[in-house]
């Protein structure tokens, strides 16, 4: 799904002067091999960065991005309990650290930890309130653990922010609302998930039958 790349797309663009040619140098041979695929091998590199970053007592905000790249890399790995650790380390040196909050929320959703999921997009989304698409992470995280009328909450917060998943967001709406009997609202919203979707979307999924048969399309 989406939700499993979109935070990770652009992680090793970081533009941080290091205030060590040491780990400078560390930083962009892991990231060059992080570029190219070769996660493991930037751990090494990260790994040695962040040892020679605390014992020249580097700033904490550059040791939470390096803890992040850690975590990112473990993650490519499918190593989701590591990666948790490392987005967490961050987050002890930096608090309001969007991403890694975003991140986090990420790998606790592969690790089907829906309530801590819901936790980390929840910050997200406290953090930077017009973030669409931590509203429908949270809305699917939300869903996961039965919350229902608040995913549909987040799911509409969303859409008004641009979500890219508006045509997604529309449908589990109209789930909602049919498991809820409004059917008339549903058919609505299940009318705009396809026009969102440009007629992409399954049409089995635009229907109150398949709705109140399968529930809204969760995180799993």
């Amino acid at each position: 799904m989406r939700f499993l790349s979109f935070v990770f797309l652009f992680i090793f663009s970081l533009n941080i002067a290091a205030q060590s040619p040491a780990v400078s140098k560390l930083f962009s041979d892991g990231t060059k091999r992080a570029g190219e695929g070769r996660f493991s091998e930037a751990l090494k590199h990260y790994k040695t960065a962040l040892f020679v970053a605390e014992n020249e007592y580097l700033d904490a905000g550059y040791r939470a991005r390096l803890h992040y790249n850690l975590g990112v890399c473990y993650f490519r790995l499918d190593q989701f309990r590591l990666a948790v650790s490392e987005f967490k380390s961050a987050l002890l040196l930096k608090k309001d650290y969007v991403r890694a909050h975003y991140a986090l929320g990420m790998a606790e959703m592969r690790k089907r930890n829906w309530k801590g999921a819901t936790v980390s997009f929840t910050k997200v989304s406290e953090l930077d309130p017009k973030n669409g698409e931590a509203w429908f992470d949270r809305a699917l995280a939300m869903l996961a653990i039965g919350d229902v009328t608040a995913a549909q909450t987040a799911f509409i917060r969303s859409i008004a922010l641009g979500s890219i998943d508006a045509a997604l967001s529309h449908n589990n709406i109209g789930v909602i609302l049919a498991m809820k009997g409004d059917l008339a609202a549903a058919e609505t919203e299940f009318v705009n998930a396809i026009e969102f979707s440009s007629g992409s979307l399954p049409r089995q999924n635009a229907t109150w039958n398949s709705a109140v048969q399968n529930g809204p399309v969760t995180a799993s």
